[in-house]
This record gives C-alpha cells, sequence and structure tokens, in this order.
C-alpha cells in the first residue's frame, strides 16, 4: 500500500497546469497504445457488506491509533454514532481503524476513520472508564499484501498508464531505467486494486516528472 522509497520515475506528458495535491482518481494501463485497460473499481464500489460482521465487535472506552484517512473534528470533520461510523470505515478506501465518540456531552458524534498497516495490532492510545471513544478494526481490510500481485510477464506488458484526472486525461510513459521498484509499483497499481485513499501526487515537473505515494 506505500511505494518503495525512491525518486520518482515516471515521465510526464503533456505539461500540467495545476499540480498542486492532484488527486489519483483512477489508473488505466496501456499496453501497446491504442489498445485500454480499466483498472478494477475501488473496493468501497464493490459494497462494504463484507465488513458488517466486524461492526459487532466495537471496543468500549478505547481509543486506538492510526493513520487519519478522515478526520471527526472541524467543519469538514464526519459526525457519526459509533454504528455509523463502522459502517462508514468499511465503505471508505483506505479504512480499517475507527474511532467514534460515545458520549455526546464530551466529544459530540466525532468519527475518526483510520488505516494502520496492521489492524488487528493497532496500538491504544486509551482505554478505561474515563475514556469516551468507541472503537474498531477491520483486519484484512485494506492492508498491504490483501491483494494478489499480477504475473511479472503481465507487470512488465504495461508501458505506459493513463490516469484520470480533474485536468483531463494523462498519459504518463514509465521508465524503469530511471527507478525499477517505482515503476513496478505503478504498474500493481494499474493491474490491480493496491492503492488507498492516501494516493496522491505530491510533485510534477512539466515535461519531466510526475511522483506521487
Amino acid at each position: 500500500f506505500r511505494p518503495p522509497a525512491g525518486p520518482g520515475a515516471a515521465n510526464a506528458q503533456p505539461p500540467i497546469q495545476a499540480p498542486d495535491a492532484l488527486p489519483l482518481l483512477r489508473a488505466m494501463y496501456v499496453r501497446d497504445v491504442p489498445r485500454l485497460g480499466q483498472s478494477p473499481p475501488p473496493p468501497g464500489q464493490r459494497g462494504a457488506d463484507r465488513w458488517a460482521s466486524s461492526c459487532s465487535a466495537m471496543r468500549a472506552n478505547t481509543d486506538l491509533e492510526g493513520d487519519v484517512v478522515q478526520d471527526g473534528y472541524g467543519p469538514r470533520g464526519l459526525s457519526l454514532p459509533p454504528a455509523a461510523c463502522c459502517a462508514a470505515c468499511g465503505a471508505t478506501r483506505g479504512c480499517n481503524v475507527w474511532v467514534a465518540c460515545a458520549d455526546a456531552s464530551r466529544c459530540g458524534q466525532q468519527c475518526w476513520l483510520k488505516w494502520a498497516a496492521d489492524p488487528a495490532g493497532t496500538s491504544v492510545r486509551g482505554a478505561g472508564s474515563g475514556v469516551p471513544w468507541t472503537a474498531g478494526v477491520m483486519p484484512g481490510k485494506d492492508t498491504p499484501g490483501s491483494v494478489p500481485e499480477p504475473p511479472e510477464a503481465e507487470l512488465a506488458a504495461v508501458k505506459v498508464v493513463a490516469l484520470r484526472t480533474a485536468f483531463g486525461d494523462l498519459l504518463i510513459r514509465l521508465r524503469p531505467d530511471w527507478h525499477a521498484p517505482s515503476v513496478r509499483y505503478v504498474r500493481i497499481v494499474a493491474l490491480t486494486d493496491s492503492c488507498t485513499a492516501k494516493c496522491v501526487f505530491y510533485r510534477a515537473e512539466p515535461g519531466f516528472l510526475l511522483q506521487g505515494a
């Protein structure tokens, strides 16, 4: 779920006019242009019923660690009771840990959606009768290795990927000679659903480099 360290290896064409925080919406892969394949839909689009059973194992008076996918505070914060917060996690790409306020007088209805590489082993931030939070995890959801990798021959066949963004389709020619591990990761993302909600671009140099994580 996280790309290998190292410089980016994607040559972006054409130039991007507004690259700041450009989201990775969907990736398509091009084997030998113009034949185009469509990447699989994200997990949220395939339904969240399979994770509903996790909501019966809520942990009262518990606050759990995790990388924040959706915060529960502020003007854009998520406001849901524990059961609905758990359901929201099951339907949200990249969420496998959730924490919801169970005492409205102390923290309203804050609902925090989080991600952990090992949700079953997530560290406890706080527990006990004085903790107003209820939390839960979804083991196996959106974790490293939860999606099988395609065969190497199938990965090697992907030479160019096309990204559908708010600024239009963007063709990116892959350069394994620049950094093979990064290119391999991009190929996996294009052919499978191994990318979480945190897949974003954070660097774009027109005519040269498009880098993300």
